[in-house]
């Protein structure tokens, strides 16, 4: 590669127009990804309403299935490094079209290059911020909120600062080797180096400051970032180069999204309150006194709770609308305190806000059966989804819900005791099966816990354990709505608690050997591992429903393919899962197997976020 180069004033202008037809293809080729998604988005939900109402077989409609459901089969799949092979092909495309600008009607020097890295660094800040919105028209659009853009959004993030790392040493080298070291020292180039210096603190703070302390990620990122976006404008401030409208449309996408954020939540403060409960284990039930237009079951929203956090707003998922309900698990940061103070002022009503409803996800009461999987505080999500199904669920429907949750500790069932009371008694309830997996062996409470504990009658009702139980609950990530990440990915394949809607017993294990031996430890034939059954004694409600409790290994993938299975071909599966990284890598391959031309429809959503 030459390192000299001799530019003219009519060169430099010739180069302009080509970095700027340049970057309009880059543009192009942007957008046309995100109409392909669009497009196939639309197609498929168009086509699917359509086969609903018609012979799933008939004309064209077969062939048509097969081959969507075929590619389906592969683009759903997990891929290492990835969220499925669908994302992964996307990215290689991204990466395609940049690599594609970047080197195509472009002089070999490096002058030349450091100038369209420069160019395609500009156009990919745009990328970033837009796919960071979180008031985003792609939610509209192709029914991706935010949240599940995050992984597209880093992408974007990392190849920006590769092109800014090539931008600035190419430049850099450029200048050193021709001996004009004083380009360097220009308010121009200074404001560049600072531009680039806040870029690397962009990405320390997502790489390595994210995993130790949110709170200082969430402020140091937009902190940067701002300092990054005011310096890149003094770094290419003409007008006629084009770059600064660049600058200027970042900004002003970037703050309006704050400003309609910023004036929902100041609106909806008005005499709203939030009403603060400890919950076993760590837990935290806030309860608003006002909910938001849109809010339901399943989707989250951003809490503002100034008596814990004057300035910080926190996403957690929505587990009932009617009061609006969220339940919290306690980690570090904002959730510590959070639960310290419901605990020590437990029914406290402080000054709160939201912000949202965010989030997308299909709607069940267009599918046959839904089968919902959790781990942990994950459980936020699936039994909003279920609760909100049941309750739109017409008199005649024939629709099937099974319900999965896989917890640590068997008290860990009060957090959501309400709501598995409404699976148990709901008049749609025979149509509902349920089934709770418990991890760990119950433990004694701690002084801290029995304070801040709630102990809720209606899970008495559906099983008593005659043991003093306690424990830590599984960590999550506490800003996130996806529920727990810190699940040990082999305990939930162990422990099963299984009732339906009729108490009986849904054990993969022989449910009469169990019932036979109510407290200590059994083993059964059809579970390789050590089974620890609890049973209760004296409640005439368990007495009639003879609800077990016991720790095993439950198949999760087996689960998951006897419900799809036992689904006829003309008919739809949702399976939507919330959870650590384990266990929606299950859900997703073994629900990606099951996408066939020749079996029922089947949808899958996993809500895991990536913050």
């Amino acid at each position: 590669m030459a390192g000299k180069s001799s530019m003219t004033p009519a060169m430099f202008a010739a180069r302009l127009r080509v970095n700027q037809q340049q970057l309009r293809y880059l543009a192009a080729g942007i957008c046309a990804l995100m109409g392909l998604f669009i497009v196939f988005h639309w197609v498929r939900y168009i086509f699917n309403r359509a086969n609903s109402r018609n012979r799933p077989n008939s004309g064209f409609a077969f062939p048509l299935r097969l081959v969507t459901r075929n590619v389906r089969n592969l683009l759903v799949r997990k891929v290492p490094g990835f969220t499925s092979s669908g994302h992964a092909l996307l990215v290689a495309a991204y990466l395609a079209v940049n690599l594609a600008v970047t080197f195509t009607n472009v002089n070999l020097v490096y002058s030349s290059l450091a100038n369209r890295c420069g160019w395609v660094l500009s156009a990919n800040f745009a990328v970033v911020v837009f796919l960071a919105l979180k008031n985003t028209p792609l939610a509209f659009l192709s029914a991706y909120s935010y949240e599940r853009l995050n992984g597209l959004h880093q992408i974007a993030g990392y190849t920006s600062f590769v092109y800014l790392v090539l931008h600035a040493a190419m430049y850099t080298h450029y200048f050193l080797v021709n001996d004009r070291a004083e380009m360097l020292q220009t308010h121009s180039s200074i404001a560049g180096i600072v531009a680039g210096f806040a870029f690397l603190g962009v990405l320390v703070s997502a790489v390595v400051i994210r995993r130790i302390w949110y709170e200082a990620f969430y402020i140091s990122h937009i902190m940067f970032f701002i300092v990054a976006l005011i310096c890149s404008a003094y770094h290419q401030p003409k007008l006629e180069d084009g770059l600064i409208i660049i600058f200027a449309l970042i900004a002003a996408m970037w703050g309006a999204d704050r400003l309609l954020r910023a004036s929902r939540m100041w609106y909806r403060a008005v005499n709203n309150e939030a009403i603060l409960e400890p919950l076993p284990n760590g837990g935290t039930k806030i309860t608003l006194t006002k909910r938001p237009h849109g809010v339901v079951p399943g989707k989250h929203c951003f809490v503002w709770i100034p008596k814990i956090r004057l300035l910080e707003a926190h996403p957690f998922t929505v587990v009932a609308s009617e009061p609006m309900e969220f339940v919290v698990n306690s980690y570090d940061g904002f959730t510590r305190d959070l639960r310290e103070y419901a605990v020590n002022h437990p029914g406290a009503r402080v000054k709160a806000s939201v912000d949202g409803p965010y989030g997308t996800f299909p709607d069940p009461l267009e599918y046959d059966k839904v089968v919902l999987i959790a781990g942990g505080s994950g459980a936020s999500f699936t039994f909003g989804l279920a609760v909100n199904l049941l309750e739109r669920m017409g008199p005649e429907s024939l629709k099937n819900i099974t319900f999965i949750w896989a917890v640590r500790k068997h008290n860990n069932l009060s957090w959501f005791s309400e709501h598995l009371n409404t699976l148990r008694t709901h008049e749609h309830s025979p149509k509902v099966n349920v089934s709770v997996y418990v991890t760990a062996a119950p433990a004694h409470d701690s002084a801290e816990q029995r304070r801040g504990s709630v102990l809720i009658t209606d899970i008495r009702q559906m099983h008593r354990v005659t043991t003093n139980s306690s424990g830590e609950a599984c960590n999550s990530i506490p800003t996130s709505p996806t529920g727990d990440h810190e699940i040990n990915e082999k305990a939930l394949e162990r422990g099963i608690f299984t009732i339906n809607s009729k108490g009986h017993n849904n054990s993969s294990t022989d449910p009469e050997k169990a019932l036979d031996v109510p407290t200590h430890q059994q083993r059964t034939p059809s579970d390789n591992s050590l089974a620890t059954t609890y049973s209760a004694a004296g409640s005439p409600d368990v007495d009639e429903h003879r609800d077990v409790l016991k720790s095993g290994r439950p198949e999760t993938a087996t689960l998951i393919r006897e419900a799809v299975r036992s689904t006829p071909p003309h008919q739809r599966v949702l399976v939507a899962a919330c959870g650590p990284d384990g266990l929606m890598r299950v859900v997703r391959d073994t629900t990606a197997s099951l996408i066939r031309g020749d079996g029922p429809g089947v949808e899958l959503h996993c809500e895991q976020f990536g913050w």
